[in-house]
């Protein structure tokens, strides 16, 4: 693995008025980037999504997390698959809905 990625877990609580205030977790891993290849892109497009990346990585690592961070853009992920026979993961992530978040 010769890159990084964050994972970023969110959870939620109620102030004592009842407003949603959102707890980040955030927990970096290592990974192997990878383009979509056209089939993903075309089976995910019919369902209307718009895959960005297919990241590797240790599948110990994953926690369910659904948003990930890559290079300062936050993506979230809509599919993940285990590598039969291997301890890897493979995270499909896609554009994040709404504003697009950027590092700063």
């Amino acid at each position: 693995m010769d890159d990084e990625l964050i994972l970023i877990k969110e959870t939620f609580r109620q102030d004592k008025i009842g407003n949603a205030i959102a707890d980040t977790q955030r927990k970096t891993v290592f990974c192997k980037m990878k383009s979509i290849d056209r089939t993903e892109f075309y089976q995910a497009g019919q369902k209307g999504l718009k895959p960005a990346y297919k990241f590797t990585m240790f599948k110990g690592d994953y926690d369910g997390e659904q948003l990930v961070e890559y290079h300062g853009v936050r993506y979230a992920v809509y599919r993940s698959y285990e590598i039969p026979d291997t301890d890897d993961l493979e995270l499909y992530v896609k554009d994040k809905e709404g504003i697009t978040w950027r590092a700063q």
